[in-house]
């Protein structure tokens, strides 16, 4: 490989006289440009542009929507906007002399930017933190991006880089070694922040995920860790003690700042800032990693939702959307522009100045998919290259590729210029070769969860939850935590999904992960000690040991003559608490209402059988304190035995709030078109939104229906309108009529939608009942009266029809 061409650029700033003089040199310290430039001489219009590039096009943007309709001219602004300051970049701060220079010849080159003898001063940090790599010599020509041109930043006032730098000095870089055998400890963190978009946080943590696992770990010595929902300091000191601190974190959140995520009352936990962050590092593990990623994306096409009237305004374009916060409007001095280059760039500095040796940073919020796209290619670079690439390289090779990327028409123009690489010297990771160890906990052991069936695996498709994820995270999840959770709420809200992503989130955390699905006639208290002890006793070489020295010790032993009855049930019950007592072991029960008994008492239901109510009630007060086992529970009603408790978590599922609702719209292909369409189909787009009310299933069911073309969903709400003047026969109608007659009634015989559809929501969505009745009745005006007559026929049968019989019944093939 050719070595790297080196280029220093010395600035020098004066916070007074808002003046700056620029040097250019070879890595010889040959003279090849100056330029002075004043900042009062220029018009504050591209001052603003050049410190706050995304507030600036934002602006500008918004002023452009009065005129303009589109989206593909928005675009065609903000590329014009980004062109013109980076011809003013090249030509009037670096100088015509210092960016020909740079420009000239496409090899490999690198431009180190300093700042000698800079303190803590806001100009020099603005300008640390400018988009270098889009300056260009002249309108249509490419920039210093797309000429290979690496650019990194020496941060001012950061320690020197000698005292913070292990391994040996390479050309241009520093070579990170550890010691032999020790991998390279990794750590994904996510925060959430309200209004934000879940289901890309989500994407984007699942893509990382994917790439360390089926691209990096199967050949690199790479240790990986993840933290997403509840992200607290307590929790983050835990997760650094534990490993002993890391080398690369990577944080990935929504905001200015390293936004923690809301507490289980609703607080907001303090944020974080770098240099926080950087003193929680080093009291909890002793360790200052060697590079930070800090991702911020923004908040989507539509900007951050808050409620369901914010939605509806947005959907149906009654307020402009605004994915980036504007500009404030009105004239601004130069020093107003200064003080206000703040966020995420701010915080960069503060780490590099607290000793993180190299920060990488989106200097303002870029999409989702850019985010997430550069964050892949940036690692893969890093990390999983055959020869793998210091850290400025690794950055301008992802930059280009995306720059080079066919879907290049999704990402805004502005996105390409959001990350910078803060660091003396460029950091590059020798990793030992072969197989991670990790590659082994890439899934819960043991395997499957559920035999013949996948209700737990991975979630392909989810969206919010991040307050009930967060509360179980916080109070459920951490040592010393309550051992029970009980995730409970009306049908198709979510619980089997959000039991299904706790456990892929968080079992790397037990040794062991048993789940049992609840069905049909109910799960027996011996059904489940045996299959418990049956899946321990292939998993766990301890258990078997156990058993193997004293067979009374096992989870289960059968009924005989001199174990019978209650004290059968206590030596098993025992068995089980010392079991989960000695190991960490999560056992999930999905849908527990089966288990209970017929009438309500007044905190719910009591167990058909009085002695899953004993074990129950065991699991609450002798795993508590005591172990790092955990008990999730899944059931439709409250159980009474777990209700009483003040020690468990209970969480009751409720429709999903209006941003996490938009997300799972915007993650379902067949709609998420709609919303950037015509007016007709924003229209549409907030039909949906309305009728599903926040109902996961029913917005699946008219995902479906999508998929029969747009046309299908209009005609599908053609009545509506229309209905709202005439009679409707109620579902609720339905319901006590056939209750009068004692026969069994479904929930989908309403002949007509629901006129309220028209009616304008007003703070919430109705209940998930309507929301789901309302999805199918809509579904239901497809149908023919023979269609709806075998609906009704099979919905009377008192089994499961096969198809022979449906035949016969429908006179045709079903």
């Amino acid at each position: 490989m050719s070595e790297t061409k080196l280029f220093v650029l010395d600035v020098r700033a004066d916070s007074e006289t808002r003046a700056v003089s620029l040097r250019l040199a070879d890595d010889h310290d040959q003279l090849l440009g100056e330029n002075n430039i004043r900042l009062d001489e220029h018009p504050t219009d591209i001052w603003e542009a050049l410190f706050d590039t995304a507030g600036h096009i934002a602006r500008l943007e918004q002023s452009a929507r009065r005129a303009v309709a589109t989206g593909d001219a928005e675009d065609a602004l903000a590329a014009e906007i980004i062109e013109k300051i980076g011809v003013f970049l090249g030509q009037k701060v670096f100088g015509q002399a210092s960016i020909e220079a740079l420009s000239a010849g496409d090899e490999r080159r690198c431009l180190l930017i300093r700042f000698p003898g800079a303190g803590v001063d806001p100009l020099t940090s603005a300008l640390a933190c400018v988009p270098w790599q889009i300056a260009r010599t002249a309108l249509g020509v490419r920039p210093l991006v797309e000429r290979n041109v690496v650019v990194r930043v020496a941060p001012p006032a950061a320690p020197p880089a000698a005292s913070l730098m292990h391994g040996a000095h390479g050309a241009g870089h520093t070579s990170v070694t550890r010691e032999s055998g020790e991998p390279l400890r990794v750590l994904l963190v996510f925060t959430d922040v309200h209004g934000g978009r879940p289901m890309a946080a989500r994407v984007e943590r699942e893509r990382l995920r994917e790439l360390f696992y089926d691209e990096i770990m199967p050949d690199r010595q790479v240790m990986l860790d993840i933290l997403s929902h509840g992200v607290s300091r307590d929790l983050l000191r835990q997760k650094l003690q534990d490993a002993g601190g890391y080398h690369v974190i990577h944080w990935s959140g929504y905001g200015q700042e390293l936004t923690g995520s809301p507490a289980p009352e609703g607080d907001i936990a303090r944020l974080l800032r770098g240099s926080d962050l950087a003193d929680l590092l080093a009291e909890a593990g002793g360790f200052i990693p060697e590079l930070v990623f800090l991702s911020a994306a923004h908040s989507g096409p539509l900007g951050p939702i808050h409620n369901w009237n914010e939605l509806r305004e947005r959907v149906l374009g009654e307020t402009p959307p605004s994915s980036i916060e504007p500009a404030p409007s009105g004239r601004r001095t130069v020093a107003q522009l200064i003080e206000r280059n703040a966020g995420s760039s701010n915080t960069a500095l503060e780490l590099a100045r607290a000793g993180v040796p190299q920060v990488v940073v989106t200097r303002h919020p870029a999409g989702s998919s850019y985010a997430r796209r550069l964050a892949r290619r940036f690692y893969r670079a890093l990390l999983g290259a055959d020869v793998p690439q210091p850290a400025d390289s690794a950055l301008a090779l992802a930059q280009r590729e995306l720059l080079a990327d066919p879907r290049k028409a999704e990402m805004h123009p502005l996105d390409h210029a959001s990350a910078i690489v803060l660091g003396e010297r460029a950091l590059r990771f020798d990793i030992e070769r072969g197989a991670s160890p990790d590659l082994e906990l890439r899934r819960p052991q043991p395997q499957p969860l559920l035999r013949g069936r996948s209700d737990l695996d991975p979630p392909r498709a989810f969206a919010g939850r991040s307050g009930e994820l967060g509360q179980l995270a916080a109070v459920w999840l951490p040592k010393r935590g309550a051992a029970v959770a009980l995730l409970h709420g009306k049908e198709g809200l979510g619980k089997t999904l959000l039991a299904a992503e706790a456990i892929h989130l968080w079992h790397r955390q037990f040794h062991f992960v048993i789940a049992l699905g609840v069905r049909g006639q109910g799960l027996s208290l011996d059904d489940f000690y045996r299959e418990i002890d049956k899946r321990l006793m292939r998993a766990s070489p301890v258990y078997r040991e156990r058993c193997k020295e004293n067979e009374e010790r096992r989870v289960f032993l059968p009924a005989r003559q001199d174990l019978t009855g209650p004290e059968r049930f206590e030596l098993l019950r025992d068995n089980l608490i010392d079991v989960l007592s000695t190991a960490s072991i999560l056992v999930v029960i999905d849908g527990f209402d089966v288990n209970l008994g017929a009438i309500p008492i007044e905190n719910g239901y009591l167990c058909a059988d009085p002695e899953w109510d004993v074990l129950l009630q065991a699991f609450v007060e002798r795993l508590a304190d005591v172990t790092g086992s955990r008990i999730l529970v899944t059931s439709r009603s409250p159980i009474a035995s777990l209700a009483s408790s003040g020690e468990v978590v209970p969480v009751e599922l409720q429709p999903l709030m209006a941003h996490e609702a938009l997300s799972l719209f915007e993650g379902t292909e067949t709609l998420a078109g709609l919303l950037r369409g015509s007016v007709p189909e924003r229209e549409i787009a907030w039909r949906v939104l309305e009728v599903t009310a926040g109902n996961p299933v029913a917005m699946k069911k008219l995902g479906d229906l999508a998929r029969e073309g747009r046309d299908a969903l209009e005609k599908a709400f053609e009545p509506v309108a229309a209905a709202s003047d005439a009679p409707v026969v109620s579902i609720d109608a339905i319901r006590m009529e056939h209750a009068r007659r004692d026969e069994p009634v479904p929930p989908v015989l309403s002949m007509r939608p629901v006129p309220h559809l028209d009616r304008p929501v007003t703070s919430a969505p109705a209940t998930p009942e309507h929301a789901a009745e309302r999805a199918v009745a809509l579904l239901l005006e497809k149908l023919s009266p023979e269609e709806r007559n075998l609906i009704w026929r099979l919905s009377r049968a008192p089994a499961p029809a096969g198809v022979d019989l449906l035949k016969r019944i429908a006179g045709t093939s079903p």
